[in-house]
Parts: structure tokens; sequence; C-alpha cells
């Protein structure tokens, strides 16, 4: 994360404002003020003018490089007999170029006559660890000294060879009622996006603030807003851009406002100059709206990335992609993050940034910091190519595996669909009394998990909810369908396990499953179906009567809805839910299904896999006009087939397992 600091002094004049007892910025010339005294023990090297490096202007003074000094700047007289509250600010700066141990260098003191009686105001060790050529700002309260007539700062340089003391911006003046800002900083949270902070004057709870391209007249910017933000930030900014800041403290009473206070930042370039997107890796578009399939190397379009780091700085973790649009908006998803500490997660802490292949690595149009788990894009032009960059937030180098997908946005859908759970994202959830979802609550008992809890992944993610006690009062509902287009037909998978194990089980007598649906945004639900104790759902899962939905309209959401009473408080069982399908064309099967067999998706892309009980001898895939394309031996319980070249349209699907046949239609996209 890369931040961009510049503290502004208010610039000093050669004459004093009211309130002011002191400002010197050393801009007079080239040879010290008169009014300056030199104390001196070594005559070799000495205080004098900088003209090459000032905090503000073009001079300060300086005293460097040589052994064993001993050299003391003194200031004029400053008369504190009037005053009520002085303080004493300057800014100052050390370098050196050896391994030389700088600190306790310099102490600056204040004295009521010249030097004899001494008090330590200040000294480099003080700061502790600092940054080699780097100017640091300090105020010190002069309160002790009201009344005093004659005054003086003394900056005393005790000096090692190869280490340099630069003093700049030395001002005494009264404490104002309204202190201003300090350590006012900008951090670019992205290329387009800043985090302004600042340390409070004082006790003040509110401040104004403007900000706008540097060189703007205050007055002018972009925005001006009087609030009690800090931090604050800032999105839709430039990559590269320039731009100032003004903050004043507001106080209340008649204390008044601050002075302003300003930085000037500039916004990193997207990509870094050593980016290269020349390799980028390809996506496929997932046509099923959920982006949920994302395992390395398949077919669906997911890719695994392990590559290490190929930027220097930060951000570090730095990998590209690309897909070509398929419709006007689509969606980036990415899951199963594993940095190189060890562990996955299902935040990020990544970055997407997406460009326009025409463009080339520079062409941005869309980014997203907030560490995003998916990016939506709009506005695409289908047939182009869009480059997709991956980026990670460490403070250290760092390499991540993760998976990557694109897919199509989730809005109304206007079936084909499918999702296998892999994960919820295109559901929502809810608590509440059948029928009567909670419009408040987005909570529920409802994972993504094992299907039939079988942690080997042999058949993939599904739906599930933990049915026991009496308190399951819990909703997965839909994505928006519009089934306004004709008949429509809805398929689903179901199984049923002891908690936490792969045994059968049969629900308690007052426990059950509905399949519910809503026309009307959710203020009323009808029941289509129920499964309870009084129905058998096998442990090897099983295929619903499949519903035909006809005469619907275009705004169409179902929901399953899981009850628990209070009956059967010591029965404790997996419910799961997998395949979720609803189609144009009907998946009823042409003439008999087999026990403990599915077949998903039943919409395919490329591959078609199933899962038995038994072993499938064969396979056999025929188009409507009972023309044999496909055929194969599997001689397995679990397997896939690639589909890819079939041409899209309705299929049947011959399965032979032990003696025993069944029948399935798919639809090939």
């Amino acid at each position: 994360m890369k931040k961009i600091t510049l503290i502004i002094i208010t610039f000093l004049y050669s004459y004093l404002s009211y309130g002011q007892y002191l400002s010197e910025g050393f801009e007079s010339g080239t040879s010290l003020p008169a009014s300056w005294v030199l104390t001196q023990t070594n005559t070799t090297e000495t205080w004098e003018i900088s003209t090459t490096v000032a905090n503000n202007g073009t001079n300060s003074a300086t005293v460097a490089y040589d052994f064993s000094q001993d050299e003391t700047l003194t200031s004029p007289s400053i008369d504190l007999s009037s005053s009520t509250n002085p303080r004493f600010i300057f800014s100052w700066s050390m370098s050196y170029y050896w391994s030389v141990d700088p600190n306790n260098n310099y102490d600056f003191t204040v004295s009521l006559d010249d030097g004899t009686n001494i008090t330590e105001l200040f000294k480099e060790a003080d700061v502790g660890e600092f940054d080699n050529f780097t100017w640091y700002e300090q105020t010190i309260d002069l309160s002790a000294y009201v009344g005093q007539s004659d005054v003086k700062l003394l900056f005393n340089y005790t000096g090692d060879d190869g280490a340099a003391l630069y003093l700049d911006d030395i001002l005494i003046e009264e404490t104002p009622t309204c202190l201003s800002v300090t350590n006012l900083t900008a951090t670019s949270n992205s290329p387009t996006e800043a985090e302004i902070s600042w340390t409070a004057g004082a006790s003040e709870t509110e401040w104004t603030y403007e900000y706008g391209p540097t060189g703007f007249t205050q007055g002018d910017g972009i925005i001006t807003i009087t609030g009690p933000n800090n931090p604050i930030t800032f999105g839709g900014l430039t990559p590269g851009a320039t731009y100032d800041i003004y903050v004043q403290a507001n106080c209340a009473g008649t204390n008044g406002d601050s002075t302003w206070e300003t930085i000037t930042w500039t916004m990193p370039n997207t990509p870094p100059s050593n980016d290269d997107c020349d390799g980028a890796i390809s996506l496929t578009v997932n046509s099923d709206y959920s982006c949920a399939v994302v395992t390395a190397g398949t077919t669906s379009g997911a890719t695994a990335s392990s590559q290490p780091d190929d930027v220097t700085g930060t951000p570090n973790t730095d990998v590209w992609f690309s897909f070509v649009a398929t419709e006007t908006s689509h969606k980036v998803t990415i899951t199963d993050v594993v940095n190189q500490g060890g562990g996955t997660s299902t935040s990020t802490d990544m970055g997407m940034g997406v460009y326009d292949a025409s463009g080339g690595c520079d062409g941005l149009v869309f980014v997203d910091d907030s560490d995003p788990n998916t990016l939506d894009l709009t506005g695409l032009t289908v047939s182009n190519t869009y480059l997709v960059r991956v980026y990670g937030w460490y403070t250290s180098v760092q390499q991540n595996n993760f998976n990557i997908c694109v897919g199509s946005p989730i809005g109304t859908i206007t079936p084909n669909f499918s999702d296998d759970f892999s994960t919820l994202d295109n559901w929502t959830e809810s608590e509440g009394p059948f029928g009567a979802p909670s419009s408040t609550d987005n909570t529920s008992s409802w994972v993504s998990s094992d299907f039939l809890n079988d942690a080997s992944n042999v058949n993939g993610q599904s739906a599930r909810i933990n049915i026991y006690g009496s308190s399951i009062d819990e909703y997965l509902i839909s994505p928006v369908f519009n089934l306004s287009g004709g008949t429509y037909y809805l398929n689903y998978d179901i199984a049923l396990t002891e908690w936490d194990d792969t045994t059968s089980a049969t629900l308690g007598s007052d426990d059950y499953l509905a399949l519910l649906v809503t026309q009307d945004g959710g203020s009323s639900w009808q029941e289509l179906s129920r499964w309870d104790a009084s129905t058998e759902i096998s442990n090897e899962g099983q295929s619903a009567t499949e519903f035909t939905l006809s005469g619907y309209g275009a705004e169409v959401q179902f929901a399953f809805y899981a009850n628990s009473g209070s009956s059967d408080s010591g029965i404790d069982n997996d419910l799961f839910i997998d395949n979720f399908q609803i189609t144009s064309e009907t998946l009823g099967t042409a003439t008999n299904t087999l026990e403990g067999f599915t077949l998903y998706p039943t919409i395919v892309k490329e591959a078609l896999n199933f899962r038995s009980q038994n072993n499938v001898e064969a396979i056999t895939v025929f188009n409507l006009l009972g023309q044999k394309v496909f055929s194969g031996a599997p001689n397995t319980n679990n397997s896939s087939i690639n589909l890819s070249k079939l041409r899209p349209g309705v299929y049947v699907v011959k399965v032979s397992a032990e003696g025993k046949t069944g029948s399935y239609k798919i639809i090939k996209e």
C-alpha cells in the first residue's frame, strides 16, 4: 500500500504578523542572518545556508561533515513579555552517508542569558528512529517563558563525520485557540481511490475539507464538506494524477476555525511500469449465471493461479486473465484464496482491475480494491476482449493461489438456469415462520457443503441444512426468474443423512422441507411440494419429481423452507439440495430412472457428470431423431463425459448399471 505524505508549513516572511515573536525561513540570502550568533569550536565546518535543501522555499540552515564538532547557533532575542501562550515550531531533517549513528548529534535549548543557564527543549534522541533525508515538524510549548523579555533559542550540533543537520521554518507565535490538524496524510488504496487522515489539533470533532486537482483555487475544488469524518475516502480519481486537499479544524464557540493545512499527493499509475499483460490467462465465460464452478483446470473457465509475483513493490501479487464478453454485463468472481502463509479464506485480500484490451495494459475501465470476491461489470461491448488484473494488498512479497471465473450477471433470469450450489452467491437467506420470511434478516443456517457429507468431493457441493431441535425456521431463496415466455420445468436433487454422516435417516414427525414460490416479491408464498416423515429420502441422493411451470409471470422466486418442530428434539439430520434447474425443455425421464444414480448438470456446456451407487457399465447419448451421437463404457461409479462437440439441443442419455437401464434428458447449450 503506497502512502504519499507531504507536510506543508505556513510560508514565513521577513516581517512578523500579529501574534508572532520570531519567524525565520533563512530565505534572505546566502549567509546566515546577521542577528543570529554563531559559536563554534571547529572552523572547518560551521552553520551556514544551504541553497539546495529546504522544507519550504529554497534555503535552510545546515551544519555538516566533520569530526568533533560543537557548533551552536543562537537566535536573536525574543520578547515574550506580552505573550499569553507561546509555542515554538520548527522543521528539521538529518542526512548521513556512512555507517554512523547520528542519534544525540544535536539538541535544541532555550536560554535567558545567552547560554549560561539553559533548559533543554528537544534533542534528536527524543524522536527515536527517523528516515534519512526526511523533514519533520516539531512543536514545543513555551508557556513557561511567558513574561520574559530576553529569550533566546540555541541550536547545538555535536557532529560526526558524514552526518548533516538541516533547520527550516522557525516560528514562535501565540498558540491558536483552534489548532490546525497535524500529520495530514494521503494513502492510495488503489489507482483510483485515496484515504485522507490526520491528527486532530486538539479536541475538535468536526473539520472542513476541500480537494481537487493540484493548483486549484479554494472554493473551486471538486468537493467541500464539513463533517465529523476522519479518515475520509475519495473514489473515482485518475491514476497518475496529482491532487491537493485543504483541511481546517472547526472548533466550537468562540475558538472559531483553525488555519488550513494542505498536502499534495499523486495517485499511483496502474499498472506499474514493469507490468506485463501479454501473457494473460484465457477464461471462458460461464453461462450458468452463478460463476460458481471454479475448480482448477476445468473446462468451465476456472483457472488456478499459483504464479510467483511479477511486480516488485506494492501491490505485490499481480496476475492477468482475459475473457471475451458474451453479454454487456458480466461478473468476475475469486474464491479459495490461499496465501503464502497457508490457509484458505473467503476474504480475498485482493483488488481487481478490468481493462479493455484494445487499450492494452493501460485501458482501465473498472477497478475495485475493497477486498472483492465479486466484481460486477456493466457497459461491456459484446465480442470485445477484456483483461482482468488481480493484485494483493500486502506489505511484504506474497504469493497467492486462487480460483477465478467469469459469469453472467445475476438479474432477472430467463432460463435455462442451473446451480450446483458450489456457493450460495445466487441465493438469499432468511429466517421466519412458514410463508413469511423476515424482510430484515438475511442470515440462515443454510450453507454450501459436501453433498452427502462426502468430504472426498466426489459428489461436489450442495446446499445443506442441519435439521434438529426446535429452532429451525430457515429460508434459502432463489434469484428472480422471468417465466412469462411460456412453459418451463423445475428439477432438483435431494438427499438426507444423519448429522455429519453418510448413513440413512428419517425426518422427525414434525420436521419438514417445503418448496415455495412467490410472484409478488415475497408478499405471499404458495407451497409446491413438501418432504416430511412420511416421505422417504435416500441417503444416496435422488431426483425430485419434475415441476411444470406454466402461466407464471416475469418476477418469480422459489424458496426451500426447512422447519424443525419440538416433538423430536433428539433427531439430528442433514438435508441436502443439489442441481437446481429451470429449463425451457422437460428433463423428465424418457422411460425410467436408476435408484442411487444422479446425472448433472442437465444443462450441459461441456462436461456431463454422474455419480452412482452401482458401477456404470455404459452411457449412450441420442439426439431426438434417435441417432447415437456418443457412447462410452466408463466402468466406474463417478466420472464425467465431454459433450463439448455436440450441437445445442435436447438429448436423451441412456445409462446401464448392474443390469438395469435408465433414461434421462439433458439440454446441450
